[in-house]
């Protein structure tokens, strides 16, 4: 997905108009984690801020 964004940022050099949907990913969970999931969700974060792409296009809901 990051890659994608990054991808279409840097070809029109607009982050507010490039071309991929938004992402809403919903997360149904019983509260307690067998993995590390705030260092995957840091690291999207991270790219898709270093990529200048609006605040709007990923994101997580945990339910």
């Amino acid at each position: 997905m990051s890659a994608l964004v990054e991808q279409a940022i840097a070809a029109n050099g607009d982050p507010d108009n490039s071309g991929v949907k938004s992402v809403n990913m919903i997360v149904i969970t019983d509260g307690v984690p067998t993995d590390d999931p705030e260092s995957v969700i840091v690291s999207i974060a991270k790219r898709v801020d270093k990529a200048d792409a609006p605040p709007y296009q990923v994101g997580i809901q945990f339910f």
